[in-house]
């Protein structure tokens, strides 16, 4: 496909492509090597969180791991979003090898994961080219598609995001390989620095105008609470090329003002995770793959849109976080903790699958009675990341409550509170016991919700305490 693009355009034997790739394939090989291996020594610091006999997590001892966790993580994935960035700077100087010197000055720019500091060495690429000359589209053109084939040319794009019309028309050709480190530039709905467009080249008063006109006018109301090219823009990075072009970006993006009815999308945005995300009771809750998204979305999103409700211009998520703190907006550590566990979960997940897939289990115990088993190709969250998580999950929705409505509840770590934080943990480890136990005492959860009923029934049910069980479902459908 690379040699039809080119034709007799330029002299690129298939040797050369095939040296090209190996060298590629071999410098990203190492990078997920070297993680995988340092994935390895958090175990002892996992472990020794399960030893914390306190469910207190204001407690020193509490906070003291805590502290390490967050510092440990940032740092695994700070290295790991640099190595990326790294080898991504190969890939475009490769290119350029090939293609020849560029006409004009021109940047390259990194948005998503690998702008927030997020990326894991299979997560794929999402990225523009900034040209200072437009009349040169022509070469940057060939330029951004060569650097796609040779992303492409390391085995890991699925065809289908090479826009070829036969693939793409009707239901026949399904792409059953994984996807690993790739560019979603080519497809129509991809690239989503341009998305409207889908246009890798462009200039800084093109996308500037663009951005602009999405920011103010809001076109698509449902997107903006997704996540337009207003919040993508939030975050980006300089992946290759002019420092003068992409200052000039940054500062022209950071001066556009928020009209009043941004201002009210942004707060509609924290107002729903809020509201949405209370990883407990719901139709779902026994879903281990809806779980196991919003663990993996939550946290690193929530970051991303309260960037956009403070108008940070910061791009890093970790640098994000220590801006927010200072609009008073996190509890103790919370945000950190949370995000960090996020960061841990999806690197494991996707370095143990090889895939950008986070296919996580929940579930710890053994899987008899559920669709799902555990599989080789699943990553299981150990016991003490799910109580982690739920640990913080809870006290940093009550902030954003309390930021966007002004309400949050009772400040403190009550009962009910509790009850979230340790009795979902047993819970989703199928602890059926503990889970009735831990919530015996008064208010019970499961007085307020039917949802909470049917929890309690399933955990009944699991325990065998079947009379209890079917006396409580009996009375759930009004006696019948």
């Amino acid at each position: 496909m690379q040699q039809l693009y080119w034709g007799e355009n330029i002299d690129l034997s298939y040797s050369d492509q095939n040296d090209s790739t190996e060298s590629l394939k071999v410098k990203l090989s190492m990078v997920r090597k070297k993680f995988k291996s340092r994935l390895t020594k958090f175990e002892s610091l996992i472990t020794q969180f399960s030893s914390i006999q306190s469910d207190d997590i204001r407690s020193e001892q509490y906070r003291h791991h805590s502290n390490s966790w967050i510092r440990k993580v940032k740092s695994l994935s700070c290295d790991c979003n640099k190595e990326m960035v790294d080898f991504t700077w190969a890939i475009i100087n490769e290119a350029i090898k090939i293609c020849g010197a560029p006409p004009c000055e021109f940047v390259s720019i990194g948005i998503g994961s690998i702008a927030t500091g997020e990326m894991t060495p299979y997560s794929d690429l999402e990225f523009s080219l900034l040209v200072k000359d437009k009349a040169h589209e022509s070469f940057f053109e060939k330029l951004g598609v060569t650097i796609c084939f040779l992303i492409g040319n390391l085995g890991e794009t699925k065809l289908t995001v090479m826009n070829i019309e036969e693939l793409l028309s009707g239901q026949w050709f399904r792409d059953e390989s994984k996807d690993g480190f790739k560019v979603n530039g080519l497809l129509r709905a991809g690239n989503r620095s341009e998305r409207q467009t889908n246009k890798l080249i462009t200039t800084v008063n093109g996308l500037v105008d663009k951005y602009k006109d999405i920011y103010e006018s809001v076109p698509d109301h449902q997107q903006a609470l997704t996540g337009d090219l207003s919040t993508m823009l939030q975050s980006i990075v300089r992946l290759y090329g002019s420092e003068r072009i992409f200052e000039e970006l940054t500062c022209r993006v950071a001066n556009v003002k928020a009209t009043q009815r941004r201002q009210s999308i942004t707060q509609e945005m924290l107002t729903r995770d809020g509201e949405q995300f209370l990883f407990g009771p719901g139709k779902k809750l026994a879903d281990r793959r809806e779980l196991s998204e919003q663990i993996c979305w939550y946290p690193t999103a929530l970051v991303s849109h309260m960037k956009t409700y403070f108008r940070l211009s910061t791009a890093q998520c970790w640098t994000a976080i220590s801006e927010i703190g200072k609009n008073g907006m996190t509890v103790e550590n919370d945000l950190e903790v949370l995000v960090a566990t996020t960061l841990f979960i999806c690197l494991s997940a996707n370095c143990h699958y090889e895939s950008q897939g986070n296919r996580i289990n929940i579930w710890t115990a053994d899987q008899e009675d559920f669709a799902t088993a555990i599989r080789e190709d699943m990553w299981t969250i150990p016991k003490a990341l799910l109580q982690i998580f739920f640990n913080h999950a809870l006290p940093v929705r009550k902030a954003v409550c309390k930021l966007v409505r002004g309400e949050g509840g009772e400040d403190g770590d009550t009962r009910k509170e509790k009850f979230y934080r340790l009795g979902l943990t047993f819970y989703y480890c199928k602890e059926y016991k503990s889970f009735l136990d831990h919530a015996a005492e008064p208010p019970t959860p499961w007085a307020e919700s039917e949802e909470w009923r049917f929890v309690r029934l399933i955990a009944l049910r699991k325990n065998g305490r079947f009379d209890e069980a079917l006396q409580m479902g009996c009375g759930m459908l009004g006696g019948g």
